[in-house]
């Protein structure tokens, strides 16, 4: 018999004369970063660390001139240590609410009057309210400025030297939308361009998932439990969650924790930036942690920014009941009560919008990072500029009009998709006890250039039904000439004790029913909210998987048109209330919050037991559990972990050959 391990490059070979036992074998892997496309953009907002008003006589928040000197003159001063490695900005405006009693141009200087920042001439009695704010264009001296080297903080000098009564402006702290910002839009290359949001995170795979042959597989899994937060958050090809109050980075499919870090009576929802920052929200406070680039160096906690103070962030009555939302550049979105709060990721509070009700969807940041997306109750579709907090009229329409009825209880969180002429497109679903619909919204406001864009619109005829929460497919959205005419959004349609999930064409709203349709409960889960997970996901091949948790089951579609139930191994503790995420390595697992004594994480691992004449290679992009006997030369291939169960055996005269190649 002969025995063959090989990993990546390196091959060792073992003969052994004898029929051995093979108990557990465990290969590590992590995931190798996919070719990047076009370089992310985003935006960034940045509030005053300190804001003083200067000049004998002068009130707080006054610019005036006087015999053709500066007079009064505000001063403020940023921070720049949140600004994303790498960031190249392309465009900066300083914003202030206030207003005019007299014409005056009015210049903002950048470090003591040593380069222009910007200039405006206002004219006498001009109003500057929250939603129509004065606006200071940033020179491109500003931003070469920034660019060639970022000091740790800036300072803004706005004065003026026409005579007249001063213009007067606000940063009331306890009216956080008013107070003066600065917000910086950039490019980082060599980080993928972000064109859609899920809504849901770890709905997508970087890999693919089924294995081959996948007649002969079942599924079983690996189970993690005690778990305190909701959900886990993942990143290279680790875990991370808290558990024994600790945070804790495991390995892919659990195991000892790599390390894990003690916390102080922590709140439950832990979500990640996309550089790397774990956020822990809820008890009253935020933490804030900073992954290492070697995932087996624990995190550390991020106790300043700039010189000012980070985690903990104390924030009273903090614990809202909907998983919270981080933009790009490391902002963070939540939904706490009746308001709804956006935050910078200096914690600073950008702004605060009150709601009608509590009963909202989560929230989702679009894919160009200038506005955040909800559905509420009696209020229907939210839209809100994630700068500075201002709700942009949804125009009155069917889709609006039903969005808005008190009738519905279930709202999904809003897929965002953004067309390749620059418009964010947002799918929204909502359900009532007997009916719902799912309906489109285009919002023109992040379209290049646009003076005048107008309100956001209802696209097309919404589409009647109870639905699932929403998954758009991994397609581009192809090009301003050719937009996708392939692009389609997932979601289940249930009826009459059926689930169909349902092809949606993200243009023109037409939907496909893809057969056969699947038995579902009378309550079906697939229909409750997604506030801690998903029930769809999609692989990197476009299979698309449902999870029915009523009837614990895991249903496969793949783009070949074939339909099936993967059939999960009985003793595989799947349960009810479970949601379905992806790892960044491309791990499926069900997670169960919905035992609050005992919330679990489940690996979902594809294993096979070998018997005379079973296929003599097996291979799964993630993981593989193998018991059996090897009669016939063997390959056995995964990037990730290789289970050899107890009793596996190997004959003699055979050749088994255990393959870790690349993911």
């Amino acid at each position: 018999m002969k025995i063959q391990f090989t990993f990546s490059t390196l091959t060792r070979q073992l003969n052994v004369g004898r029929i051995i036992r093979l108990l557990f074998l465990a290969l590590a892997v992590f995931a190798t970063p996919a070719a990047l496309s076009a370089q992310e953009q985003g935006i960034i907002t940045l509030l005053p660390i300190e804001v003083r008003t200067e000049g004998e006589g002068c009130k707080s928040m006054t610019i005036q001139g006087q015999n053709n000197q500066p007079k009064c003159k505000i001063i403020q001063r940023f921070q720049t240590d949140s600004i994303p490695a790498g960031a190249q900005v392309n465009a900066a405006h300083l914003m202030m609410v206030g207003g005019m009693k007299a014409t005056q141009t009015i210049t903002v200087y950048v470090n003591d009057n040593d380069l222009v920042f910007g200039e405006i001439t206002p004219i006498a009695n001009e109003k500057f309210p929250a939603n129509k704010r004065a606006d200071w264009v940033g020179t491109q001296k500003f931003r070469d400025k920034i660019n060639a080297a970022p000091a740790a903080s800036f300072s803004l000098i706005l004065q003026t030297t026409s005579g007249g009564l001063a213009s007067e402006w606000k940063n009331d702290m306890d009216v956080s939308g008013s107070r003066p910002r600065v917000t910086l839009e950039y490019t980082v290359a060599g980080r993928e361009q972000i064109v859609q949001s899920e809504g849901v995170p770890a709905t997508r795979s970087p890999t693919t998932f089924l294995p081959k042959p996948a007649t002969a597989a079942q599924f079983g899994s690996r189970e993690v439990s005690g778990i305190w937060s909701f959900t886990p958050a993942f990143h290279n090809g680790f875990v991370y969650l808290i558990r024994e109050n600790q945070l804790q980075a495991l390995t892919a499919l659990g195991a000892p924790p790599v390390w894990s870090l003690l916390l102080d009576k922590p709140g439950q929802h832990l979500l990640l930036s996309r550089s790397g920052r774990l956020y822990i929200v809820g008890a009253g406070k935020i933490l804030v942690y900073q992954l290492q680039t070697d995932p087996k160096a624990p995190a550390t906690q991020v106790t300043t920014s700039g010189g000012q103070p980070l985690s903990p962030k104390s924030v009273t009555n903090l614990n809202p009941l909907q998983a919270p939302a981080v933009g790009a550049d490391g902002s963070l979105y939540f939904v706490n009560g009746r308001e709804v709060y956006g935050q910078n990721p200096d914690l600073q509070e950008l702004w605060k919008v009150t709601l009608t009700n509590t009963a909202t969807s989560r929230l989702t940041v679009g894919p160009s990072g200038r506005f955040v997306y909800l559905t509420a109750k009696d209020e229907g579709l939210l839209a809100i500029d994630a700068q500075t907090g201002e709700r942009v009229v949804v125009k009155a329409n069917d889709s609006q009009s039903k969005l808005a009825d008190d009738k519905f209880i279930t709202f999904h969180a809003p897929v965002v998709i953004q067309h390749p002429d620059g418009t964010e497109k947002i799918y929204v679903a909502v359900n009532s006890v007997d009916g719902g619909l799912l309906a489109d919204f285009d919002n023109p406001r992040t379209k290049p250039s646009q003076r005048n864009p107008g309100p956001i619109t209802a696209d097309w005829d919404a589409l009647p039904g109870l639905w699932s929460q929403p998954l758009p497919d991994l397609l581009s959205p192809g090009t301003n000439n050719e937009p996708s005419k392939t692009k389609r959004i997932y979601a289940v349609s249930v009826n009459n004790g059926q689930g169909t999930l349902t092809a949606i064409d993200w243009l023109s709203g037409s939907a496909q029913p893809q057969t056969p349709s699947f038995p579902v409960a009378a309550s079906p889960d697939l229909l409750n909210l997604g506030s801690n997970g998903g029930v769809l996901g999609v692989d990197k091949d476009g299979t698309v998987f449902v999870w029915d948790g009523n009837g614990v089951k895991l249903y496969v579609f793949t783009p070949q048109g074939s339909v099936a139930a993967l059939p999960l191994a009985v003793s595989s503790g799947f349960t009810v209330g479970s949601r379905l995420a992806f790892g960044s390595d491309g791990t499926l697992y069900l997670a169960d919050a919905s035992n609050a004594a005992n919330r679990t994480l489940r690996a979902v691992v594809p294993q096979y037991t070998l018997v005379n004449s079973s296929s003599a290679t097996i291979f799964s992009p993630t993981h593989l559990r193998v018991d059996g006997t090897v009669d016939k030369n063997t390959e056995l291939a995964a990037p990730g972990s290789v289970f050899l169960r107890d009793g596996f055996t190997v004959k003699q005269g055979v050749t088994l050959t255990v393959k870790q190649p690349k993911p």
